[in-house]
């Protein structure tokens, strides 16, 4: 599916192409201290592995690939949302590259307008996300967007340490869909 603009000022999800692979995305793809919290963090992204990465996004029939966009064209991060027609349910990945953009809100803002398109002009019902427990901010980030903890993953993932942490499943229903339960 093509992505659409979608606008916050000075907030943007502007659509993923694969000339916008370069040096600052594979940056934030290198960096240990952006990818600690991601499963991406597991590979190593050169220019050929991004491009098919992004190639694949845009040809997906059930993904859309943002990046985020700040002052009109500054990339700072970059937002996937993947669904499943069938089950009218969708999920939320998303990234702040940028570290001297991380705590302004820029998250929560484009997760709140990523899920108002997927269930208003997609009709979907559900969304999910998925979030390391001890990754605080995410997990704030999704709750100020309106989702709610429906589950706890005990000791879920590894961190780059070796301990276990524990994962969240964190959801947002269609209003809709919220009322009549």
């Amino acid at each position: 599916m093509d992505a659409p603009l979608l606008s916050d000022p000075p907030l943007a999800l502007a659509p993923f192409r694969v000339e916008h692979v370069g040096a600052r995305y594979l940056g934030w793809l290198a960096d240990e201290e952006v990818m600690r919290f991601t499963e991406a963090r597991f590979a190593r992204v050169g220019q050929g592995e991004g491009e098919a990465y992004v190639a694949a996004a845009i040809a997906a029939p059930n993904a859309i690939l943002w990046r985020i966009v700040v002052d009109e064209d500054e990339h700072i991060g970059n937002l996937r949302l993947s669904w499943v027609p069938a089950h009218r349910r969708g999920t939320i990945a998303l990234i702040i590259g940028e570290k001297t953009q991380w705590g302004r809100g820029h998250a929560r803002r484009c997760v709140g307008l990523a899920a108002e398109f997927a269930l208003g002009r997609l009709g979907l019902r559900k969304l999910t996300a998925g979030a390391y427990a001890n990754n605080r901010a995410s997990v704030r980030c999704f709750e100020a967007a309106g989702f709610v903890q429906e589950a706890r993953l005990k000791d879920h993932f590894t961190l780059a340490d070796g301990t276990a942490c524990d994962g969240v499943l964190l959801t947002r229903f269609a209003a809709s869909v919220a009322r009549s339960q």
